[in-house]
């Protein structure tokens, strides 16, 4: 056999071993890339079963939920106000007697106030005595008496005071003590002063539909957004509750 022969041969030996290492090779980049989306294609589809599978559970808790409201007479849609046609506790005229209520409410304003206590003829002298005495005291003159001894400042009063408003502060030291303050004989005033404030103040979220007119000023009409229902009366320091707010009937 020839050199030349011989190098051929070789040659031909080493190509064939270089296709067949380089087919070995791409084989196997092949099979890992084949491999590769195998194992994504699983966990695409194992992603669907879970969505699937979640999606139908969700679907069944709403068709319990629905059919547990149809035994109980609920709607399907519960932004639909409704009333419970099974509760045992309901009133079937419940709508009927509402509208009776409000009626009454509103017709009852005029009857409350005449109902009203007076004024005796002595607390209305002493409504007047004592409001007088206010307009005297200003809040500079009660802080100047207030610094001065009790009984000094008994002797100013009674130097300015007219011989009904005396006896007021006769009155006063005689029920709270020997011990005279100017200041608390102040807040008592005013206290009085709105005690006997003969004022009514009406309070209604709809005044015009109570149909009452304030013809003087001794009645006030003021409208209460905080009422639902009713009305309110107030008269010196006394409250006549006809009504429901807001805040008493918020959970």
């Amino acid at each position: 056999m020839s050199a030349n022969m011989i190098a051929a041969v070789i040659i031909t030996v080493i190509s064939c071993a270089v296709v067949i290492f380089a087919v070995v090779l791409l084989s196997s980049g092949v099979l890992q890339k084949l491999k590769k989306e195998v194992f994504r294609y699983i966990k695409v589809y194992n992603k669907y079963m879970e969505e699937a599978s979640e999606a139908e559970t969700n679907a069944r808790e709403i068709t319990d939920s629905v059919k547990s409201e149809e035994e109980f007479g609920l709607p399907k849609d519960p932004a639909i106000p409704f009333i419970a046609k099974n509760v045992e506790t309901q009133k079937k005229d419940f709508f009927a007697d509402y509208v009776k209520i409000r009626s009454a409410f509103r017709n009852s304003a005029a009857s409350a106030l005449r109902n009203l206590p007076a004024f005796s003829d002595s607390d209305i002298v002493l409504g007047v005595c004592v409001d007088g005495i206010l307009q005297k005291l200003s809040f500079d003159s009660v802080f100047r008496i207030s610094c001065l001894q009790p009984e000094k400042q008994l002797a100013v009063l009674n130097e300015i005071f007219s011989e009904t408003e005396q006896e007021v502060l006769t009155r006063y030291t005689e029920e709270n003590g020997p011990v005279f303050s100017v200041t608390e004989f102040y807040s008592y005033l005013q206290g009085k002063s709105k005690e006997l404030d003969q004022t009514v103040y009406l309070y209604s979220r709809e005044p015009d539909a109570l149909g009452i007119q304030a013809k003087s000023d001794r009645l006030i009409i003021c409208k209460d957004e905080e009422l639902c229902e009713g009305f309110q009366i107030v008269q010196g320091n006394r409250l006549y509750d006809y009504g429901l707010r807001s805040s008493e009937i918020t959970l």
